[in-house]
Order: C-alpha cells, then sequence, then structure tokens
C-alpha cells in the first residue's frame, strides 16, 4: 500500500498517467503484471451524459471495454436497419461479449451498485452519473476496482466526496486487499492509516524528484527533516572542502613563485581543483513552500448566528442554534445531508428553507465552494480578477500571489489552475474581502499537506467565526464544537461539557489533532488561543486571564498512527486514569479532565458507544469534582478566543444552549 504525495502542482497526477500507459515517458519504461486499474481523479465530478454503465465500463479490463464498444456499435445498427447483415453482427458481438466474460463482469457490477446505490445493475446501468453525489460515484469505482480481477491499483484522490462512514470503509477495504495499491491522498487521517510506504514528489530547480520513504506517515515528517539536514550537511562539507582547496591551490602557487620545485605540486592542485568543481556541489534540497494565510477579520457582535426552527426543505427537520462570536464549529454529516445548502443559505443564496435565521451585528460572511463554482471567475486571469475586483495592481497582487504560492499562476486563467491552486486563490479572495465570518465547505479536499497546515494556522490567528463543513478527521479535531447532521435529519449538537468559566479561564477541552507548520514532527499539537496582545486582554478589553497553550508533544516523537477509538494514548505523559478524582491534586485533575476530554472528542468522531459511555463515566466524575473544589465556577460551553464571549458581560444574558 503506497501513497504518493506531494505539493499541488507537483505532477501527482502526471506520473500516474504514465504508470497507466495514456502518457509516455521521455526515458525509462513501465513495466505492470497482473493487470491494471486505474481510477481517474475526475471520477465524483461526472456532469456529462454518462450513464452508470459507461462509468463501470470504462475502469474494466481492456477487452471488457472493446467488447462493450462492439455491442454498442451492434445494437444502434440494427435499430438503424434491422436486416440480417446487422442481426449476424449482433450475435457475434454478443458471442464475443461472452467470451470476455461480460456477463461475469455484469455480475460483478450488480454486487457494486447494490453496494455503492443500493439498487441491483439493471435499474441503475441507465441512470446518469451526474444525478449521483460525489460520494457515490467513488464508491461506485471503488467498488468495481477493489473488487475485480485487476492486482495493481492507481487510485487517483479516493477518498475526495466520501463522507467519514465512506473513509472508513475504504480504510477497512485498503487493509483488507491483497492488491498492489498506488494512490494520491492528502488526507492525513488515511494516510496514517493506509499507507505503508510514502513516494513524495518534491519540486527542485530541475523538476520534481521521488522521494521513497520506506515507513507509513507516522515516521514521514520526521523522516523528511533529516532528509534536509543531510541536504544541508553534504552542501556544508563541499563548501568546507572547497573553501580547502582553493586555499591550497592559493599557497602552493606563491610557493612555486619561490621554488621551481614546488611547481609540480602547485599544477597537481590546479588539476585536483578543477576537477572538483567540474563534479559540482551536492544536489540542491527541494524547495519548500512557504504559503501564509492572514486571514484577519474582525469584532462583531455576540451573536454571529442565530437560528429559530430553521429547516431546509427535503433535507432536514427544524432545530435551533446559537453560534457565537469567536467559535471554531465543524459541521459533520453524511454525504445528502444537507451540509453545504446550510452553508449556501447563511452565504445569502437563495435556499428554500422554513424557519428563521439572521447573522449578528457587523458579520460579513465570506463562502468558500467545495465545487470551486465561481462562473464570475472563469476564463479570467488571476491578476485581472485581484485588479478588477480587489483594486490590487500587479506589484500588490504578485506579492500576496507570492504569499500563496501562486506567481507562476498569475497570467493562468482560473478554470485551468488544479483543484488545490483554485482553493488557495478562494482563500486569498476571502482574505481581500474582509470577512468577519468563514464559512468554509470542504477546504481541505484538494489542498495538499503543507497548504492544509497553512490554512490551519491562518484559522487560529483569524479574529472572527468559522463554520467548516468537513469529511477530514484530521482537521475536524482543531474545531471547538460540532454540529452533526444525521441521517435521520435530526441536527445533534454533541459540544464540549467544559468550556469558559465565570472567570474567563480557559477550560481544557482542546483536542489532541494535527501539526502546525514549524512544530518540528507531525505529532505536534496546535496551540491554545491565547490572549494575543500577552497582557491577559481580549480583543474586547474583557480582563481575562491569561490562557495556558496546549503542551507540545516531546522533540523526536511523531504521529504513531491511527486513534485507537477506545483508548486514545495520552501522547503528553502518564494520566491518572485509575485513581479516584478526589484523591488528585488540582493539576492533575486539571490534566485528567483535558486528556478524558480530548479523548472524548475522538470518541465520537469514530463512534464507538462503548468507549462513550466509559469516558462518560469518568468525565462526570472528574467534573463533579472540579465543581466540589470550585463552587463558584460552574461549567459552561465556548472557546476562550480574544472577544469570545463572556459569560458574565453585564450587557448579555446567559445564553442557553438546547440539551442534544
Amino acid at each position: 500500500m503506497v501513497a504518493l504525495v506531494g505539493p499541488n502542482g507537483a505532477g501527482k497526477t502526471t506520473l500516474l498517467r504514465l504508470l497507466s500507459g495514456e502518457l509516455k515517458p521521455h526515458g525509462g519504461s513501465v513495466t505492470v503484471t497482473g493487470g491494471l486499474g486505474v481510477m481517474r481523479q475526475f471520477v465524483g465530478s461526472v456532469q456529462d451524459t454518462t450513464t452508470v454503465r459507461d462509468l463501470l465500463v470504462s475502469v474494466a479490463r481492456p477487452g471488457i471495454r472493446e467488447a462493450a464498444r462492439a455491442v454498442d456499435a451492434a445494437e444502434h445498427a440494427i435499430m438503424t436497419v434491422d436486416d440480417e447483415a446487422a442481426q449476424l453482427a449482433y450475435a457475434q458481438a454478443l458471442a464475443d461479449w461472452a467470451e470476455v466474460r461480460g456477463y461475469e463482469a455484469e455480475t460483478l457490477w450488480d454486487i457494486c451498485t447494490t453496494a455503492a446505490l443500493g439498487v441491483p445493475y439493471e435499474k441503475a446501468q441507465w441512470r446518469e452519473v451526474r444525478t449521483l453525489s460525489g460520494g457515490e460515484q467513488k464508491r461506485l469505482v471503488l467498488e468495481a476496482l477493489l473488487r475485480g480481477t485487476d492486482e495493481v491499483l492507481l487510485l487517483d484522490e479516493p477518498d475526495n466526496y466520501l463522507d467519514v462512514p465512506g473513509k472508513r470503509w475504504l480504510e477497512e477495504r485498503l487493509a483488507e486487499t491483497r492488491k498492489t495499491v498506488l494512490f494520491v491522498s492528502h488526507d492525513r487521517e488515511l494516510l496514517a492509516r493506509a499507507a505503508q510506504k510514502i513516494v513524495s514528489l518534491e519540486p527542485g530547480p530541475a523538476g520534481a524528484d521521488a522521494w521513497v520513504h520506506g515507513g507509513g506517515f507516522a515516521t514521514f515528517h520526521q523522516a523528511r527533516q533529516e532528509r534536509f539536514a543531510r541536504f544541508e550537511e553534504l552542501r556544508r562539507r563541499w563548501d568546507e572542502k572547497h573553501a580547502q582547496l582553493r586555499k591550497l591551490v592559493l599557497a602552493l602557487r606563491q610557493a612555486a613563485e619561490n621554488s621551481p620545485d614546488m611547481a609540480s605540486r602547485y599544477r597537481a592542485a590546479q588539476t585536483r581543483l578543477r576537477k572538483f568543481e567540474e563534479a559540482g556541489p551536492p544536489p540542491e534540497p527541494p524547495r519548500e513552500q512557504d504559503i501564509r494565510m492572514r486571514l484577519k477579520g474582525g469584532r462583531t457582535g455576540v451573536r454571529a448566528v442565530t437560528c429559530e426552527q430553521l429547516e431546509l426543505t427535503g433535507l432536514m427537520k427544524p432545530f435551533d442554534l446559537e453560534v457565537f462570536y469567536g467559535e471554531r464549529v465543524a459541521v459533520l454529516g453524511s454525504n445528502g445531508s444537507g451540509k453545504s445548502h446550510f452553508l449556501r443559505l447563511l452565504a445569502g443564496d437563495g435556499v428554500a428553507h422554513t424557519g428563521t435565521w439572521k447573522l449578528g451585528a457587523r458579520v460579513v460572511p465570506g463562502h468558500f465552494a467545495q465545487t470551486h463554482a465561481h462562473p464570475e471567475l472563469q476564463g479570467r486571469t488571476l491578476l485581472d480578477i485581484l485588479w478588477t475586483e480587489h483594486s490590487q495592481d500587479r506589484g500588490a497582487a504578485m506579492s500576496r500571489l507570492r504569499r500563496y504560492e501562486l506567481t507562476r499562476q498569475a497570467e493562468q486563467t482560473f478554470d485551468r489552475l488544479s483543484g488545490g491552486q483554485q482553493a488557495r486563490f478562494q482563500i486569498l479572495l476571502l482574505e481581500l474581502q474582509g470577512v468577519t465570518a468563514l464559512l468554509l465547505d470542504e477546504p481541505t479536499d484538494n489542498l495538499d499537506l503543507e497548504s492544509a497546515e497553512a490554512l490551519q494556522e491562518g484559522l487560529e490567528s483569524f479574529e472572527g467565526t468559522v463554520l467548516a463543513v468537513t469529511h477530514d478527521r484530521w482537521f475536524a479535531r482543531t474545531f471547538d464544537r460540532y454540529l452533526l447532521f444525521a441521517s435521520d435529519g435530526r441536527i445533534r449538537k454533541p459540544q464540549p461539557r467544559l468550556g469558559r468559566t465565570q472567570s474567563g479561564t480557559r477550560s481544557l477541552t482542546g483536542v489532541a489533532g494535527p501539526p502546525l507548520r514549524g512544530a518540528g514532527n507531525c505529532a505536534k499539537g496546535s496551540e491554545g488561543a491565547a490572549p494575543r496582545d500577552g497582557t491577559g486582554r481580549g480583543g474586547g478589553g474583557e480582563e481575562r486571564t491569561p490562557t495556558p497553550a496546549r503542551e507540545a508533544h516531546p522533540p523526536g516523537r511523531s504521529y504513531s498512527g491511527p486513534r485507537n477509538s477506545e483508548h486514545a494514548p495520552d501522547e503528553r505523559g502518564p494520566t491518572m486514569t485509575g485513581v479516584e478524582p478526589d484523591r488528585l491534586d488540582d493539576q492533575q485533575l486539571m490534566k485528567e479532565l483535558e486528556t478524558i476530554h480530548r479523548t472524548r472528542h475522538d470518541t465520537l468522531l469514530y463512534g464507538s458507544n462503548d468507549a462513550l459511555r466509559t469516558h462518560n463515566d469518568r468525565m462526570a466524575r472528574l467534573e463533579g469534582e472540579y465543581l466540589r473544589r470550585n463552587p463558584r465556577r460552574p461549567v459552561a460551553a465556548g472557546r476562550t478566543r480574544e472577544g469570545a464571549r463572556e459569560r458574565t458581560t453585564a450587557d448579555t444574558k446567559t445564553p442557553t444552549t438546547p440539551a442534544t
């Protein structure tokens, strides 16, 4: 199980096209044994008149593809001219179809359509693929390839458009299969759980180089840092040797001027220096991306979003919701449950609904579209968009594009960018619009690893409210609370039970999660949202206790793979799980509360009911002990951020959150 990773535009899809034979290499050769199955990147976004049968035939063996085309042509001919020749041609096409085992393939397709779409192949074969969701398209093709006879599979971003249950299914199937699989993915959770080896495409001065890491994602970041350190060490040694040889040549030249006997040694040293310089220095290290997203935001009213008995027609049941300034809310749920429609409604689109909703004072929404559907940007270059829409002259525009690693694409049109490049440009436009509430629909879906980490850093510094639809479990761990769109149409709100206390002290609800760039390795958790002026005061001038940052992992440790849904390890040191709460001191009690809440978030995401009951029981006892020691500091929900809602604000009535 090999994962292919690299920055957007590094050539991952091109490499798969070379391996599949679609493109011819300029040098070298490609050999595949055992049959090759390929899933293209476009699967999930098919919008033409392709049918389910056409899609399944396109990923079948070459013999079946040719026989299917012959059957289609013979059927068309017999419908046009029903003579003896047409009937004989049709009979021959059916015989050829049977010879290549086409009927066995149809039996397999029946299993696939039943598993992916819930209907047999006979009923699904003429359905247009564009009527399926992106997740259904992906699942259908993956079912066909993983159940098929090809022993080697090339999968280009197989997890895109899949919801969390779909991604779990994919992880399980990849773990079970005995096929050789090379897959492209930016999903850090899938990489951590499925990849046994990683091939990294890294852009360099002469094009992209492929570096193979023999371990999994758990050790990938550390190994990559060590590789870059070796590049630096080799260059340092070369520079030292070069300086030493030049110094020797200079010394021998001076000696040769005074002594003819030294002339031969001088010439030998010159030859040695020349050959050393002709061999050249060691190769330059790959260029690392330096993406810096400066999402600023701004102060708004206390309630950023308020919904009362809101119902999206045909998608969900009525629900109430309050989202407060500064909160980070992850919107989770299966495909087709109405998550994207909900964000579009908040962005101002005309989505059919009942009930009421409103944005708070000074809330300026900025919508990131999952499909990157921006008709107003089609056919226009990035420089033109920045000039006409945001009054950015060429110098200012190039400076901003440089921060998003888009300078080479400045003269390209928006529709010719890769999916990840379009996503980065969308975020740049949000930065320029001065939004105070971000409505993000699958923002990490097409972002490479470094871009996703840059987005997390940008959201950490954003002074506003964030609602994000995501199926990225790694990304979801960085949010304060969750809004779950269940399959029965109900909206559930699983939340941390500890939040801001009356004194403004941060409650320990942080989720140990993904790394941020510069953290040293991929296991480091994100920093806590400490007051940014360092004075203990937030942006609203309210007195607050300085927020403690979440502890980072010790140097040299890396993410150790998939989190166990029942007992996620405490990666920051030993816990006191077996000790009764009343025997813990205050520091141990708070550390245990942090650990139990972090593990509960993981359990909520991964769905272990027994583990959730165990954690809830332990959490209730810990919180009871906390309240016994701190009777004047009741538990409340919230996030400690600059300007986040303050339970003791005189002009704000304490809000109540409906029980879930």
